[in-house]
């Protein structure tokens, strides 16, 4: 349960991926400092790459900036377009991951999460025990 982040929305670069809990952990943070819902977020460790859209914003007088990139995990499994399922099933079962993300030409095209996996399959209950639990 999270959220691949991108460098920008026209490239669409993978730079890491936001847990869901990392997530809720850092805006608890940004509450208790008082940090405003207007509040640009950054999710990248180098400020040069927001979009230009967000650094106009924050020129007209926005609130201070949050940087949210130490909560961002840079390890992110991806897998290709063209990757075959039983491919992608292996890596679930070999490394143990619950997520990867599919990429084509360096963009961003999706996420295939375990569950979404274990449906497309509709494999067997014995398997399910033995590899994804």
């Amino acid at each position: 349960n999270g959220f691949p982040v991108v460098d920008n929305l026209v490239d669409q670069r993978l730079v890491g991926y936001l847990s869901r809990t990392e997530l809720i952990r850092a805006v608890s943070i940004a509450q208790e400092q008082s940090f405003s819902s207007a509040s640009i977020v950054s999710l990248v460790p180098d400020e040069t790459t927001l979009d230009s859209q967000l650094i106009e914003i924050a020129e007209q007088g926005s609130p201070e900036a949050l940087n949210f990139s130490k909560y961002l995990d840079s390890y992110v499994p991806v897998v290709f377009e063209d990757t075959s399922v039983f491919q992608v099933y292996g890596l679930f079962c070999k490394l143990g991951i619950r997520y990867c993300c599919v990429q084509t030409g360096g963009k961003l095209r999706g996420v295939i999460s375990k569950k979404d996996m274990i449906a497309y399959l509709d494999v067997s209950e014995e398997i399910v025990q033995n590899y994804f639990v």
